[in-house]
């Protein structure tokens, strides 16, 4: 018997077909991001070495889009694909996001630290250590938690391209809790805390009329434009995917499947389909949330394609 319904069948394959030229899009849109980022010494700066592992985390995640959804929208597919491409689909995802997410937050701290703290003598003899030791700590957390997606993500027999979770037992439900905790929760609270208290602090100590130097008064002005724009890129993150975890947490805690939210109501099971998606497109928006908002990748970009008009 097949348990799938079919006036929702349609939007599992529309969403794929819609998410092949979007993930081919993100690919291209992050490649050339990371080729900005290696073109200027300007770019060399610790947070742009940050921003390099979300982008490489980002073209992971696109490849593998490119990849899974154009082999389901080419026809039939067997269960063991549909099988490997689903845990392979969620697994890439989650870790990508992970280290996009966690990433972000490190560069909150850094810049929390440069501007609050710029006469910690810690920090500005041991940063580089601190930074690497604290970005391999997020690669291994962002791959222990995205691995127990490898043994209880799945489709069903009935449908091969509905990647769901089928059985929320307890210790599942626990698992999407915590990995809403440590994927959401924990990085929005140190970005809000950071960023909240380096606003508080600009406000206070740059105010119309103030006695500046020139040089100290610009320094300043490029400090606020440069935390800005991670700000605005660290905001749109949290808010484009926050539908997807609290989804994942009243599934948990109702322990029910997607296709137990199926059955039950084509609307709720379209939302939650629909946060999912907008939560995989994250990696397309990055790149060109950086190219709006960021000052200095912008002007670069500006300089390349005259560049490459003028040939």
């Amino acid at each position: 018997m097949n348990n799938s319904k079919p006036d929702t069948a349609w939007l599992i394959n529309v969403a794929h077909a819609a998410a092949v030229p979007l993930s081919i899009l993100g690919l291209l849109a992050n490649i050339y991001m990371f080729y900005i980022l290696l073109s200027d010494k300007i770019f060399f700066k610790t947070s742009y070495y940050l921003v390099r592992v979300c982008v490489i985390s980002d073209i992971i995640s696109n490849v593998t889009s490119v990849i899974s959804y154009s082999i389901s929208i080419t026809g039939n597919i067997s269960f063991n694909l549909g099988n490997m491409l689903c845990k392979m689909s969620v697994f890439t995802i989650l870790f990508s996001y992970g280290i996009s997410i966690l990433t972000i937050s490190l560069v909150s701290a850094d810049r929390y630290m440069a501007i609050m703290r710029p006469l910690s003598q810690f920090y500005r003899v041991h940063k580089i250590r601190v930074l690497v030791l604290t970005e391999m700590i997020i690669c291994c957390v962002a791959i222990l938690v995205a691995i127990p997606s490898l043994f209880i993500a799945t489709v069903y027999p009935s449908d091969v391209k509905l990647c769901d979770i089928p059985s929320v037992t307890q210790l599942v439900a626990f698992y999407f809790v915590t990995a809403a905790v440590v994927f959401y929760f924990i990085p929005g609270i140190v970005l809000i805390v950071c960023y909240s208290r380096i606003i508080i602090y600009m406000r206070g100590h740059v105010q119309p009329g103030e006695s500046f130097q020139e040089q100290l008064q610009q320094l300043r002005l490029q400090k606020k434009k440069y935390t800005k724009a991670f700000i605005t890129i660290a905001s749109v993150s949290l808010l484009v995917t926050w539908p997807f975890w609290v989804s994942s947490i009243a599934l948990a805690i109702s322990q029910k499947s997607l296709l137990d939210v199926k059955k039950t109501s084509d609307i709720l099971y379209a939302l939650i389909f629909v946060s999912f998606a907008t939560t995989t497109a994250i990696s397309v928006v990055n790149p060109l949330l950086y190219l709006r908002f960021d000052g200095n990748i912008r002007e670069k970009s500006g300089a390349i394609l005259r560049k490459f008009r003028s040939l």
